[in-house]
């Protein structure tokens, strides 16, 4: 071998090398990064190399039309029908761009950047291919969300899918009037304390589990009810405010 060509072979080595690492490197899923959402900025062709195109509909879920409530835990699914090795990443994103939510793996998937984003735990030959796992929405007020997915058909595609989802504003203020309000002690013998953080109106109404209304009373801030008259048993208790209505069940002793 002469000298002169070891630089050319040592770059066709590092070339060569590398190719095999990008497509043999992450057969367990990504390593976090790559859906091409406005935070990572990089889709897998990193790895995979060849094309790269945008797609519609391979991410659905059951988060309602009126968007996401805070808390709740919803299912996301993936389905794309090709022949050939698939793997996924997706992640989700607010309108700052900033990780949101918190995803939780199901079967073949798992957890990457810190459960900020998730990836297929080992290739898919099937045709279709599915994966089914679940979000945790944030917390109320974030507002508008995105999800962003790169899905890898082989080596050399990279398909290019995202969702946005509305935050449900309605139930984010049903929810902050519900917790401006407390009941005890519960359960009960006989005072019934129920306050309010507020100064609105609201009525409130006591009925037994048939149906019943065995009482009524409208009150601001606060009232104290007497139960002495009521047997021992479980009650409804329904506030209204506004046009929100709310019920917590009564324990009385």
């Amino acid at each position: 071998m002469q000298m002169k060509n070891l630089p050319f072979i040592i770059i066709l080595l590092f070339v060569a090398t590398t190719v095999v690492s990008f497509t043999v490197l992450y057969p367990s899923g990504s390593p976090g990064g790559y859906t091409n959402s406005p935070a990572d900025g990089h889709t897998c062709t990193v790895c995979h190399g060849g094309s790269v195109e945008n797609v519609n509909n391979y991410i659905s879920t059951n988060i309602p039309i009126d968007g996401y409530i805070a808390g709740n835990v919803y299912d996301i699914t993936i389905n794309y029908s090709a022949s050939g090795k698939k793997g996924f990443e997706i992640t989700c994103e607010d309108a700052s761009n900033a990780k949101i939510g918190q995803f939780i793996s199901g079967t073949g998937s798992k957890l990457v950047s810190s459960g900020e984003a998730l990836t297929h735990s080992h290739t898919n030959n099937n045709n279709p291919s599915v994966w089914t796992f679940s979000w945790t929405a944030p917390v109320s007020g974030t507002g508008a969300v995105t999800f962003y997915s790169a899905l890898s058909l082989g080596d050399s595609q990279v398909k290019l899918c995202s969702m946005p989802i509305d935050e449900d504003v309605s139930s984010a203020t049903e929810n902050l009037i519900e917790t401006s309000w407390s009941m005890y002690p519960n359960p009960c013998q006989s005072n019934l304390n129920i306050q309010s953080q507020n100064n609105h109106t609201k009525t409130l109404q006591i009925y037994a589990l048939n149906g019943q209304l065995l009482q009524y009373y409208e009150m601001t801030k606060e009232i104290k009810i007497d139960l002495e008259d009521l047997q021992a048993g479980v009650y409804m208790v329904l506030i209204q405010e506004d046009k929100h209505v709310f019920s917590r069940k009564l324990f009385k002793q």
